[in-house]
């Protein structure tokens, strides 16, 4: 259950962001969507590590749940600091948030991924020493 919200917040954190850009780059015909595509997958890294830590953690529930609130700090986070950026008090220099925000999302993102990645060799060391001690 945990892992299933992990992924769908991660893809709506993700569809939020891109919402955003397509908002803020106010598009006006095709040739935009080919500086959106590099612009947007880069924004979408941060929620691609966290559904691709949720999914090698889904066995363990512990590491689930951690990155359970990584990915809500991540996905509720990014909207505000987007919806500030972009309706609230928009700025000519507004956009540079797109370049910024996923290395910044990356570094929040770590002691999750740390804690993690313990916990997922925690268990394996213990599933280790139960099958040695069989």
């Amino acid at each position: 259950m945990v892992l299933y919200a992990n992924l769908l917040l991660s893809a709506a954190g993700a569809l939020g962001t891109w919402t955003f850009m397509v908002y803020a780059g106010q598009p006006d015909d095709w040739s935009w969507l080919l500086f959106f595509l590099p612009f947007a997958a880069w924004a979408a890294i941060p929620f691609a590590v966290i559904a691709f830590a949720s999914r090698r953690a889904r066995t363990i529930p512990a590491a689930l749940r951690v990155l359970f609130v990584a990915t809500l700090i991540l996905t509720f986070g990014s909207m505000y600091l987007l919806y500030t950026a972009f309706v609230t008090s928009p700025d000519a220099q507004s956009g540079i948030v797109f370049v910024f925000l996923p290395i910044w999302q990356m570094v929040g993102l770590m002691p999750f991924l740390l804690v993690s990645r313990l916990l997922r060799a925690r268990n394996a060391r213990a599933q280790q020493a139960e099958v040695a001690g069989r």
